[in-house]
């Protein structure tokens, strides 16, 4: 198992945790009547809303994430959630129902665009496609402990701390911490196969380096054609065997990557 990969995988699952959507989902409606006075059946109708935004937030983030990439949604989604979380808690320093509302309607935004959804299946790109169900479970498991130690403590910090510093120190000041974290040591999993991968998560900084050129879950074989009117040059020049025992055959020539006076397959390990 990959266990750099792994770590990884599970930090950025745990960051989760610290989006405070848990903590919104429990105990806004607690957080709102002690910081600004509002009913307990108003503040429950504002959690119903943050909810139906959260759902709203996911499906367009589940079209941001193939194109952006998990590691840019992610950061910046923790970046949000962070920045949002602090306006709630500046609104429970100025008993302010409509800045509380605000900052938490703007994070389950942020949670729904980018910091919920890669949190879930990142360790599955990190590690071998052999140990990926084990690593998942690990990582899946990770984001459960850590939710449930900091929903246990939340109501205690909230009356030892107050509402502010209760909410900065288990949402906002963590957050901060992860995305320098992510930004270092996260590689961008999209496009690239596991060989990359494994390649930028042997650097000391995953998440600074490049990969090498010519590192590709790919492979093109070039050979040179014969020269026109040789006795080799039997058929046209740009037709390809159909078969390459073993191997999946495709025509190379449709990539656009091809020198034209060269013969070229581009094949692919059938998994």
């Amino acid at each position: 198992m990959n266990l750099k990969g792994l770590l990884i995988g599970s930090i950025g699952a745990i960051s989760y945790t610290f989006t405070a959507d848990d903590i919104i989902d429990s105990y806004s409606a607690d957080y709102l009547s002690r910081a600004s006075g509002v009913s307990i059946a108003s503040a429950d109708l504002l959690v119903i809303s943050f909810g139906v935004l959260l759902f709203l937030a996911s499906c367009v983030g589940s079209f941001l994430i193939d194109r952006f990439g998990r590691k840019r949604l992610i950061v910046t989604g923790l970046i949000g959630t962070a920045f949002s979380n602090s306006i709630a808690a500046l609104g429970a320093a100025f008993n302010s129902t409509i800045v509380i509302t605000a900052g938490f309607a703007l994070t389950k935004a942020f949670i729904g665009f980018g910091a919920g959804e890669p949190a879930w299946f990142l360790t599955s790109e990190l590690v071998s496609p052999n140990v990926v169900c084990t690593a998942q479970a690990i990582s899946t498991g990770s984001i459960l402990v850590a939710t449930g130690i900091v929903t246990l403590v939340f109501l205690s910090l909230q009356v030892w701390l107050g509402p502010v510093w209760a909410l900065l120190l288990l949402s906002t000041l963590p957050s901060i911490f992860i995305v320098i974290f992510l930004i270092v040591m996260l590689p961008e999993t999209k496009d690239r196969s596991y060989d990359e991968l494994l390649e930028l998560l042997r650097r000391p900084f995953p998440g600074l380096a490049s990969p090498k050129a010519g590192i590709s879950g790919k492979t093109v074989l070039e050979e040179p054609l014969p020269e026109t009117g040789s006795p080799e040059m039997g058929v046209d020049k740009c037709q390809l065997p159909t078969e390459i025992s073993g191997y999946q055959q495709s025509h190379a020539f449709e990539m656009g990557q091809v020198h034209p006076m060269t013969r070229a397959v581009q094949v692919e390990f059938l998994v």
